[in-house]
């Protein structure tokens, strides 16, 4: 950046040190396998997103996330009762968390 005054005197105005910036994934890309649940996109007609939530051993589905318009936000679905553990949950919101932008 160079000021006026620095210019019109004929003193050279240095720009900061470059730091290199860390490779970040594009925010398009969303982080779908986990160590043991996986997230599908399931097609829709509307504007936002639904996504199915399936064990990897098994493939049973365990959930859906998606848009509740209620608390504006999206949300998971279970669809079988079962039982999460923190690992599980942390997955979960971690997928979430991806879809808020």
């Amino acid at each position: 950046m160079c000021d006026r005054k620095s210019a019109l005197s004929g003193n050279s105005v240095q720009d900061p040190p470059q730091v290199p910036m860390q490779k970040q994934q594009p925010s398009s890309v969303l982080k779908t396998q986990y160590q043991f649940i996986n997230f599908v996109k399931i097609p829709s007609t509307g504007i936002t997103s639904k996504w199915s939530c399936a064990n990897n051993r098994s493939g049973d589905e365990l959930g859906e996330i998606k848009w509740y318009g209620a608390w504006r936000q999206y949300c998971y679905f279970p669809t079988v009762c079962a039982v999460y553990s923190r690992g599980c949950l942390q997955d979960i919101n971690d997928f979430i968390g991806q879809l808020r932008g």
